[in-house]
């Protein structure tokens, strides 16, 4: 993992942590690089995007604030964060929603390894999760558009849900283009009338409402 400590220079312990993720990141077998360490400042954000990170470890004085904080959040990187227990509520929020791991200010080696293998699940459940519900979103999205597509189909040509389905799924045979597709085009030739020809418009949703349907035939 590539590591980047965002540390807090008035802290004492500030040292100790940097030097114990040396310590780690010098060992080969554990594959960790520590890019930088450096602390707080206007350009974090930018620095962070320029390099090809994965975890970030923060010193709980460093603890960016709004809207640098929800910017790092939306970057697919895991976060360890070097509290005590006494102070870790203010971290629950987004640990809720975040792959966020705890640490405390002076960790050990050993800690620290434990922390990044537990980060490491952490993430990657967090990517499997979010690749859930892009698929979710998607079946819903495409159903939104078929229903919709079914709707016109309903009322232009005075048709049964279940027989307007049919027709976009005959369609999408024989075009061989997906369903969803089939009703995009079908939605997007609707949002091209206007009520100023609504007659001609009209004509031309119905021929290719009714060509939808040629394919059962």
């Amino acid at each position: 993992m590539r590591i980047w400590l965002v540390e807090d220079p008035s802290e004492p312990e500030k040292e100790r942590l940097e030097a114990t993720l040396r310590q780690l990141a010098d060992d080969p077998a554990e594959g960790h690089v520590l890019v930088g360490a450096r602390p707080l400042g206007p350009s974090l954000l930018r620095d962070v995007r320029a390099q090809p990170l994965d975890v970030l470890i923060i010193a709980q004085a460093a603890w960016p604030a709004e809207p640098v904080l929800s910017d790092l959040m939306e970057m697919d990187l895991g976060f360890l964060v070097a509290t005590n227990a006494a102070r870790c509520c203010r971290f629950q929020a987004q640990a809720h929603v975040n792959p966020i791991w705890f640490i405390p200010p002076q960790p050990t080696v050993e800690t620290l390894r434990l922390a990044l293998c537990g980060l490491a699940a952490c993430m990657k459940r967090q990517t499997r999760w979010k690749a859930q519900v892009a698929s979710l979103q998607k079946r819903l999205d495409d159903r939104i558009l078929i229903e919709r597509a079914k709707g016109i189909l309903v009322s232009r040509l005075a048709i049964s849900e279940e027989e307007a389905y049919k027709r976009l799924r005959i369609s999408s045979r024989r075009q061989r283009r997906q369903i969803r597709d089939i009703a995009r085009s079908l939605l997007d030739t609707q949002a091209l009338l206007v009520p100023e020809f609504d007659g001609s418009s009209g004509s031309l949703l119905h021929e290719i409402a009714n060509e939808l349907g040629n394919g059962q035939h």
